[in-house]
């Protein structure tokens, strides 16, 4: 009788205990919600002014109006950071509202990557992100945040690789014009050879900035 109740005891403490730490990580959650909601706003924000303040023009906008990148970071800030600021709002401490902010976050970090044209400065946002959602206590939201930035770099290095190619192709292409004495032709092609060096170029460094790093 005595040892049933003890077990008795122990069943409704550990009940007890998974209950409170259930109650203590959804306080942490909700927490951390509302922190990147008023995170990702500042974000947003500041990544406007950055942009006014670097796009020709400034203050005053380009000469035929605001300039394209102003309207690029007010734009694409706002839809990367609508769902994660909404559920964090509406619905703070659930599972599936730090994942969905982790997502954002991360997008936030390529997309500053991205508007900053590949800057080694701005990656240092991606590893302040990846620190901040550790709060979370969750290393689930981490692994979603992982991922974003692993797909990141898989498809930026596919789109760099790719535009390498096309480089390749259009150089041989100019060499066979040339051959063949056709120098209209060939100056066309060496134009668009030029064009397509220049998009493939940043990509083309990333990665050997990249392999450099491994190196090291």
């Amino acid at each position: 009788m005595t040892s049933t109740i003890e077990s008795t005891n122990e069943s409704l403490a550990a009940a007890r205990i998974d209950s409170l730490l259930a109650e203590e990580h959804q306080r942490v959650r909700a927490r951390t919600d509302r922190l990147f909601a008023g995170l990702m706003t500042i974000q947003w924000l500041a990544g406007v002014f950055a942009s006014l303040l670097i796009a020709p023009g400034g203050w005053g906008g380009a000469a035929n109006g605001v300039d394209r990148s102003v309207w690029v970071a007010f734009l694409g800030g706002a839809l990367i950071a609508a769902a994660p600021i909404t559920l964090a709002l509406t619905r703070p401490g659930r599972r599936s509202t730090g994942h969905v902010i982790a997502f954002g976050q991360m997008l936030t970090s390529i997309f500053l990557i991205h508007m900053s044209g590949g800057r080694m400065e701005t990656h240092f946002h991606v590893f302040c992100s990846l620190a901040l959602l550790a709060f979370y206590r969750d290393t689930r939201v981490l692994l979603t945040a992982s991922l974003v930035v692993v797909l990141d770099h898989i498809v930026r290095g596919s789109l760099a690789t790719l535009g390498a190619r096309r480089a390749a192709a259009a150089a041989e292409h100019v060499e066979t014009l040339a051959e063949q004495g056709d120098l209209a032709a060939a100056a066309a092609a060496i134009e668009a050879l030029e064009r397509e060096i220049a998009r493939a170029r940043p990509g083309i460094e990333r990665l050997g900035d990249g392999e450099l790093r491994a190196a090291a």
